[in-house]
């Protein structure tokens, strides 16, 4: 048994190696990873941006939609026949929470639908043979990622 798992462990090192150099070649011959000056300089203003609009839409917006949907104690389709208040808190964080990933996502699906239908197809990369020259050059679609990032980060 020690016999076989040390030729596990083998298999598993050479393998391991073996993709670590292929990543290394690909990485030479067309670098793939975003420079960290577009990184700093556009990324993460978007990202930010995308967390303190979150966080505007929780905290400002959505208390009012939820007012409108929700009044109070009165029994209505969304209302709970309860009076606890603690339990009327929760239902409005949750529908407050329910309302911004509502709106965040029909956000990151219309700017998803612009990209993949104006945006995508005006990239020369498109028309490329190889997968590898597919990679590079979508700097355009930075702001899918940066939304997706900055909602991520909002939520935490």
């Amino acid at each position: 048994a020690i016999n076989m798992s040390q030729t596990w462990h083998q298999e598993l090192a050479f393998q391991w190696q073996y993709h670590v150099d292929e990543f290394q070649r690909l990485q030479e011959n067309q670098p793939f990873w975003m420079p960290k000056s577009y990184a700093v300089g556009k990324m993460l203003p978007a990202v930010v941006a995308t967390a303190v609009l979150c966080s505007v839409l929780f905290w400002i917006v959505s208390p009012s939609v939820v007012d409108i949907l929700l009044p109070g104690n009165k029994d209505t389709k969304l209302a709970t026949k309860t009076t606890d208040p603690t339990v009327l808190a929760n239902k409005r964080i949750k529908m407050r929470y329910q309302l911004t990933n509502l709106c965040f996502n029909l956000a990151v699906g219309s700017v998803g639908v612009y990209c993949h239908f104006w945006v995508l197809p005006t990239l020369p990369s498109t028309q490329a043979p190889s997968i590898m020259d597919r990679i590079p050059l979508h700097e355009d679609l930075y702001l899918l990622s940066a939304m997706q990032l900055g909602y991520q980060l909002w939520a935490l």
